[in-house]
């Protein structure tokens, strides 16, 4: 009778453990919206209007997954996944986000964003498993009023030079190590091997091919909360070996948020290749809350050591929460500057400095879920 009682006792701990302590989420998110760019046709510089989302990680699906392990520790996972809302096709490292055509380099990358298993201790911090995005670019996307790099006025830091993946971005077969929180510092520490986790699109290249990585891809940085104020800093280096450095802050004003980025970043743009050139870039931008309505405002200025002059944009925007979930957004940006710098390539046209300094507009609806 005691053993039975026992058995009992001992099966029903683990169906409890088994039911109630095991959970899997879809979630995501819909972003649809008029936007008008410049566009190069004709031998000039013209403005044309399109239908699509504010920016690509605003059209997503997410499947992630937590399950109790016990004594504080946990399994987690996350597989994401992009898409184009204007035509359906997949948004991945090569597709083209401004017509939303599919292509034919994303077919092996259907989870292309996110890709991970880990596990979890609440006193010591957490191991991640997989394709992700490396310190830096897991840091700043939370120090920019347009949540890093939404909408066209977005004045993102970027966390790499824009004409090449300075190491920002996700790497594969990664290890991710982030720390619990003590006392407000966060540590975070990311490796990538050297065969497969190059950077952007590279996907299982080999060593001896002209882009096999030099490197192994390795990324650290560290966020300290104090009251009001967040303070960040981190640094990546890709498996091309370029390297990039950012400091970050945010202070809650109660009237205001306020972020602040400085990043520099090495860049290939020159005929040699030289790593020795400097992509820096400072941004300073707020949200105003009033009442449902969020005023957006930002300032960045961009500089490079192999061009002449530097870019500086404006963007101003205004949100309308209708919900805790959708929002209406409108949004313009503006960049000026010389031609080299407001192009980002030391060989880009004359033209393509027009386009860039055409004005940009958009408005549309975020809805998550």
């Amino acid at each position: 009778m005691k053993k039975s009682l026992i058995a009992l006792a001992v099966l029903s701990a683990f169906a409890g453990v088994a039911s109630a302590q095991s959970s899997v989420t879809l979630s995501g998110a819909l972003d649809a919206g008029l936007q008008n760019k410049g566009i190069a046709s004709n031998g000039a510089a013209h403005s044309i209007t399109t239908l699509g989302g504010a920016a690509s990680s605003r059209n997503n699906v997410t499947f992630s997954g937590v399950e109790d392990l016990g004594n504080g520790a946990s399994a987690f996972f996350t597989l994401n996944h992009r898409y184009n809302i204007q035509s359906g096709t997949q948004n991945g490292a090569n597709s083209s986000t401004a017509t939303g055509v599919a292509n034919t380099g994303d077919n092996g990358q259907q989870l292309w964003r996110n890709a991970f298993v880990g596990l979890k201790n609440n006193d010591i911090g957490d191991v991640r498993l997989g394709r992700m995005l490396m310190p830096l670019q897991e840091l700043n996307g939370g120090f920019e009023a347009w949540y890093g790099g939404d909408t066209v006025a977005s004045v993102h830091s970027d966390g790499r030079a824009n004409n090449v993946a300075t190491s920002g971005l996700r790497t594969n077969e990664t290890v991710y190590l982030r720390s619990a929180n003590f006392g407000g510092l966060v540590v975070h520490a990311a490796h990538g091997q050297r065969t497969g986790g190059g950077s952007q699109s590279t996907t299982g290249v080999t060593i001896g091919t002209t882009n096999a990585d030099l490197v192994a891809p390795q990324g650290f940085g560290a966020t300290f909360t104090f009251g009001p104020a967040v303070r960040g800093f981190a640094a990546d280096r890709n498996g091309q070996d370029k390297k990039s450095t950012g400091l970050y802050g945010k202070y809650n004003a109660g009237v205001a948020i306020i972020y602040a980025q400085y990043e520099r970043s090495d860049t290939n743009a020159t005929a040699t290749g030289s790593n020795s050139a400097k992509d820096k870039r400072i941004t300073l931008s707020a949200d105003i809350p009033m009442g449902d309505f969020t005023f957006k405002a930002g300032y960045r200025n961009m500089n490079r050591d192999d061009l002449n002059g530097s870019a500086k944009k404006l963007g101003l925007g205004l949100e309308y929460a209708l919900s805790k979930r959708t929002k209406l957004y409108s949004n313009v940006g503006k960049t000026s500057g010389t031609d080299a710098e407001t192009q980002n390539s030391a060989t880009a046209t004359a033209l393509q400095g027009n386009v860039n300094r055409k004005a940009q507009f958009d408005v549309g609806v975020w809805h998550k879920f």
